[in-house]
């Protein structure tokens, strides 16, 4: 798991909450659907910019931040933001040509 927190820029502080690093995931053209955990608390810059592929993605419960240009550029067709968002960036979900709602 430390092996892959490091690959994909994963950081866990030490309550357990969990940050996706800025550009983690950029270009990650096979992706389709995300689930991020209860312990998700920020996605990071650019963090799945240019995964025009993920259509779906389920947010965190207890997601915080979505930072600027998270998903610009991704295939999404709808999302659903918990109430817990207290932040979301400059075109986090820009160029969404499929979004819908």
């Amino acid at each position: 798991i430390a092996e892959l927190h490091k690959k994909y820029q994963l950081q866990t502080d030490e309550n357990g909450n969990t940050e996706i690093g800025d550009g983690a995931f950029n270009d990650f053209t096979f992706l389709k659907t995300i689930v991020l955990a209860d312990s998700g608390r920020k996605i990071g810059d650019a963090a799945f910019e240019d995964c025009w592929r993920l259509e779906s993605c389920r947010f965190s419960n207890n997601i915080l931040i979505i930072a600027q240009y998270a998903f610009l550029g991704c295939g999404l067709r709808s999302i659903k933001l918990p109430s817990s968002v207290t932040y979301i960036g400059k075109n986090a979900f820009g160029a969404g040509r499929r979004l819908k709602k």
